[in-house]
């Protein structure tokens, strides 16, 4: 990846104003101070004085990165599907490898979001008049997006086996259980037999972790890192933008209708705004009310799926999913779940046949799968001997 300096120094400013001028129908337009870095990005606050409108010229670090899919086509689709959701509207994107480019980087034009990222949420601050505000206009825009089917074509699926056809959604089951594959794969390629042991004992518990009535339900789409530095409000804390809605695609519904992050501190994936003391804190009360609050508003429209229990039932299975390939939520999930007994070491073997025969290309004399087998038998012996 380019150091941020690199690709700042790569930008042709003038042409970047010119560019946005024109998007803009002509309306003249300046710089507004100096970039905001992010970790991953910068940004250059543009400003046109005969409109009284700002724009953000969002420009990545990484010119590498797949920036119409990561970035644009989720604020397309919002703008499409969910005019109401408070995203910032894309006027102009220019991805890598376009072509002739005379701004020299790949960038994006968008909306400028008026309000101060919301402070970190923790079990006093804000006041509960506040909290309630910002749940019940968190509880508004979850109803919305979740009671729709995302899968149109407009948005990535994503999570499917490969082979699957393009656009076609799964069950949750095969979902979760590919969800496991994905690290399994890669963990047998790494040797990290262990891993792979706890991978195999994940998998045979993907049933527990399944609403069967939701197995089949509909695929939606959510922000996905619904927390404090992502939420744009003034100063009556009122939710004036959502950003950063990179990587949002279409997903099984239990895995989107959840508690948002900003409520909803799972072990070993505490919001990167939450100091570290906090990481581990129990939103009871703000849950509580978050499910009373969607619970009462359902009523009122006429979604035929009731969004605030799966909600409600939801820590456990985000959990689980999340361990998947968080590596720290993972070594807490397997560290309480996926112990070496004899029911989770034989259901471990079972997997692996059928992962096998699910994945031909990986062999049973393959070195790593041999590696496991043995892991396995000697586990079992250890418990024998116990």
């Amino acid at each position: 990846m380019d150091n941020e300096t690199s690709v700042l120094r790569k930008v042709n400013r003038d042409a970047l104003l010119g560019r946005a001028t024109s998007l803009a129908n002509g309306s003249e337009c300046h710089f507004v101070g100096d970039p905001i870095r992010r970790v991953d990005l910068a940004i250059l606050k543009i400003y046109f004085p005969g409109q009284g409108t700002t724009w953000a010229a969002r420009i990545p670090y990484e010119q590498d990165w797949p920036f119409y899919e990561v970035s644009v086509r989720p604020l397309e689709f919002l703008a499409c599907h969910h005019p109401t959701i408070l995203a910032p509207r894309v006027h102009g994107y220019v991805d890598v490898g376009a072509g002739e480019n005379p701004v020299g980087v790949a960038y994006i034009l968008m909306d400028w979001v008026d309000g101060n990222h919301m402070q970190p949420w923790s079990l006093s601050e804000p006041p509960l008049p506040t909290r309630h505000r910002v749940l019940d206009q968190i509880a508004d825009i979850m109803l919305e997006m979740l009671s729709k089917n995302a899968v149109n074509g407009d948005i990535t699926v994503y999570g499917v086996p490969d082979g699957t056809p393009e656009n076609m959604p799964v069950s949750t089951s095969v979902w979760l259980t590919e969800s496991i594959n994905r690290p399994l794969r890669r963990h047998l390629r790494q040797n990290k037999t262990s891993m792979v042991v706890a991978n195999l004992i994940q998998r045979s518990m993907v049933p527990s972790y399944v609403v069967p009535e939701h197995n089949t339900s509909h695929w939606a789409v959510l922000h996905p890192d619904l927390h404090s530095a992502n939420l744009i409000v003034d100063k009556d804390w009122n939710i004036t933008g959502l950003i950063d809605w990179d990587l949002m695609s279409a997903q099984p519904l239990q895995k989107w209708a959840t508690f948002p992050k900003l409520i909803e501190h799972l072990p070993g994936a505490a919001p990167p705004d939450v100091p570290a003391q906090l990481s581990y804190l129990d939103f009871a009360q703000d849950k509580a009310y978050l499910v009373q609050i969607l619970t009462e508003k359902q009523k009122k429209r006429s979604d035929t799926v009731d969004i605030a229990k799966l909600v409600e039932t939801s820590t456990e299975r985000a959990f689980f999913e999340m361990s998947h390939n968080a590596p720290t939520v993972h070594q807490e999930f397997a560290e309480r779940n996926c112990r070496p007994t004899r029911a989770n070491l034989e259901a471990a073997r079972s997997e692996l046949v059928r992962f096998l025969a699910d994945n031909p290309s990986i062999h049973r004399d393959d070195a790593g799968v041999k590696d496991v087998e043995k892991r396995l038998d000697e586990l079992l012996a250890n418990v024998d001997k116990d």
